[in-house]
């Protein structure tokens, strides 16, 4: 089967360009599945990005429409307040002598 030396040299190395091969062949496949798992984690946490930026704009929005309201009840409040107590907003100064 083997003559020479050169023989089983020769079979000894396509063995090991074979191995070579399927080393770097399982690598790549391991390499495209995490790359695969990378793409969809960031298309998962793009998603939950993008929510909270939906979330936070409606929050921003709601925030914005009773900001006009918040004065209109702060003048409401203090008139009740001043109808309540009589005083219009000024202190009467007592002297119990």
């Amino acid at each position: 089967m083997f003559q020479t030396s050169q023989d089983i040299l020769n079979l000894t190395l396509a063995g090991a360009i074979a191995l070579i091969g399927i080393f770097l062949a399982w690598a790549l496949a391991e390499a495209a599945i995490a790359l695969h798992e990378v793409n969809w984690l960031v298309r998962d946490a793009r998603r939950k990005i993008e929510n909270v930026e939906r979330v936070l704009g409606a929050i921003k929005e709601k925030l914005e429409h009773s900001a006009g309201y918040l004065a209109v009840l702060a003048t409401g409040v203090k008139s009740i307040m001043e109808n309540f107590f009589g005083t219009g907003g000024k202190r009467e100064n007592r002297n119990h002598s």
